[in-house]
């Protein structure tokens, strides 16, 4: 399932409720010896799109703070920024990403080279 310290990303779409039992995924990570695994969902849009006074958070606001921090200096995206690759070198990217995280963190395409 994951690595020693992996992450599991819950992503999907119920369109309505749905229970479940997780203590065999959890003895499963506690009885082999891999423990420590996150558990995180990716309901993304479980924030409003635009801003309103009825949530503290929303992508547009979200949006904004991380663009000026960036323009403050405050988040360094430039650090962030190892490999700018053609479209067509893609998988290179994937497999990068995925087998060699030491190396590749930021990995942007160029369409411009395409």
């Amino acid at each position: 399932m994951t690595r020693t310290k992996g992450e599991v990303i819950l992503l999907g779409s119920p369109r309505g409720e749905y229970v479940t039992n997780v203590t065999a995924i959890l003895n499963y990570t506690h009885l082999i010896g891999l423990g420590a695994i996150t558990l995180r969902s990716a309901h993304e849009w479980v924030y409003p799109t635009m801003h309103s006074g009825e949530s503290k958070h929303s992508l547009e606001r979200n949006s904004q703070i991380v663009f000026s921090l960036i323009k403050d200096g405050k988040f360094k995206v430039e650090e962030l920024l190892t490999h700018v690759i053609n479209p067509e070198d893609a998988q290179s990217a994937y497999d990068g990403l995925t087998d060699h995280k030491d190396k590749y963190l930021g990995v942007i395409m160029d369409w411009t080279k395409i």
